[in-house]
């Protein structure tokens, strides 16, 4: 058995995993659906909370505990790594602002209660699916 903290940041890992796929297959619904920024963002928040759900029931199903805090931990990180990740995006531009990387830390910021409760709510479902499975 793995301890908390490793599920927490392989979790974390292959949400940004899942999430970069699963926008990369979505792409082209994204460019005919999203007719403005804000149904754009909506749809990247969806594909995120999506991504960590699935790995949370990754994470519940193979844990030996429950690991529903580490799936939120998870999703946590990852929401952390996207908002450093839009950071370091609009400094390498070279006419970011300390406002555009305040508010890439504030999109991040509320991808954290999706990602958190995603990841969290998968770790649960994953959990009950083992604990029906290893009943004789």
């Amino acid at each position: 058995e793995r301890p908390p903290w490793q599920w927490s940041v392989f979790g974390a890992g292959l949400i940004v995993l899942l999430w970069v796929v699963l926008t990369l297959v979505a792409a082209p619904v994204t460019r005919l659906v999203a007719a403005s920024n804000a149904i754009a963002t909506l749809l990247q928040l969806a594909i995120q909370a999506i991504a960590s759900f699935l790995v949370g029931a990754v994470i519940g199903t193979w844990s030996r505990r429950r690991g529903i805090r580490e799936a939120a931990v998870a999703g946590a990180l990852s929401a952390l790594f996207a908002a450093g990740c839009g950071a370091v995006v609009a400094v390498s531009t070279g006419v970011a602002t300390w406002l555009d990387v305040a508010i890439s830390f504030a999109g991040g910021a509320a991808l954290l209660p999706s990602a958190s409760g995603a990841g969290a709510l998968g770790a649960w479902l994953g959990g009950r699916k083992k604990r029906v499975l290893d009943v004789p």
